[in-house]
């Protein structure tokens, strides 16, 4: 799939139980991933659980092995060329809707980490274009590291974090990586539960 003079990939998996007009999953590896990398974390229950329900899951890549999210300090390729992947996604839902049907209303959305927080800006600049938005071990950033534009609206939200998570801390604070601090700082869990559930 070429977006903005990129050939960007993602991964399908297709059930043989795909529905007519099937909501799609779509599931963002954290960073230095990949979404074979990410099927093979999540133990494929993604994929299991399309067989058991009829609906789509894509497993896309990241550019470089990151997602261009919300964080401003960001180091990494992605965020510091300013990679579009709100345009990326936008253009795999349409290729999706031509290739399997699916129904563009019933988007769902999740990652991990750094796929969290790709959650996270799509859930805030296009949240019309998705129907349920669940980040995993990801808090959005403080003000001071967000460069992205809230759009006030509301979204279906369901966060998981965990209280003793090394690297997301579920109190908010620095977020550090294998000794790389550049992802900056975070909300809580709480603050970041509490900004979605005040847009409802």
């Amino acid at each position: 799939l070429a977006v903005d003079g990129r050939e960007r990939a993602y991964h399908v998996f297709k059930p043989d139980s795909l529905k007519d007009n099937a909501p799609v999953v779509i599931n963002f590896h954290g960073s230095m991933g990949s979404g074979k990398n990410m099927r093979d974390l999540s133990g494929y229950d993604f994929d299991y659980l399309a067989v058991a329900h009829g609906f789509l899951v894509v497993y896309p890549d990241g550019y470089e092995n990151h997602w261009n999210d919300c964080r401003s300090s960001a180091s990494y390729a992605a965020n510091v060329e300013n990679i579009d992947d709100v345009s990326f996604v936008k253009a795999m839902v349409k290729d999706l809707q031509v290739d399997y049907g699916i129904d563009t209303s019933r988007v769902i959305v999740t990652g991990f980490s750094n796929g969290g927080h790709m959650v996270y800006r799509l859930a805030m600049e296009t949240p019309e274009s998705i129907f349920i938005a669940a980040p995993i071990a990801a808090n959005m950033p403080v003000d001071a590291n967000l460069d992205c534009t809230k759009s006030g609206k509301p979204v279906h939200m369901s966060i998981f974090n965990g209280t003793k998570d090394p690297i997301n801390p579920y109190l908010g604070g620095l977020v550090e990586v294998l000794g790389n601090a550049s992802r900056g700082e975070v909300l809580s869990s709480d603050e970041t539960l509490n900004y979605w559930a005040g847009l409802a």
